[in-house]
């Protein structure tokens, strides 16, 4: 699957029909992922735009991406997600597995998740160190 961060492209994995590919993580915060509060979702007919509020930052995702971000409710864990993506796009339950993995450790890694800290260029709202 694929993520775009301001134009630049970003993979979300490797190996799979499209695109996603296998996780390395093995996060405690996968349990039940769900969405930042502050991010922004805005579908369009490949996807979705996805916006940090209070940034200049946006992430475009292909259609497969979108779909496991609309699924992000906090309630489901990532094999529920899985088995979700394989009855929509009728696919391998184990590629779906490995291509939600990555999806969601690319959204953990982009601090697009609850509980996610943003990190390094992740926060637009460091403080200027001014001259005096």
């Amino acid at each position: 699957m694929v993520m775009t961060e301001n134009g630049a492209e970003k993979k979300m994995g490797h190996g799979s029909a499209w695109g996603g590919g296998e996780s390395k993580s093995s996060s405690p915060f996968s349990l039940l992922p769900s969405p930042s509060p502050n991010i922004e979702f805005f579908p369009w007919s490949a996807g979705c735009v996805l916006f940090r509020r209070g940034s200049r930052k946006i992430w475009t995702l292909n259609g497969p991406a979108a779909l496991i971000w609309c699924l992000l409710d906090g309630r489901r864990d990532e094999a529920e997600l899985a088995r979700e993506l394989a009855a929509r796009f009728a696919i391998n339950p184990d590629l779906a597995r490995r291509d939600v993995a990555a999806v969601v450790d690319g959204f953990r890694r982009e601090a697009l998740l609850a509980g996610s800290e943003p990190g390094g260029d992740q926060d637009d709202h460091k403080a200027a160190d001014l001259p005096r």
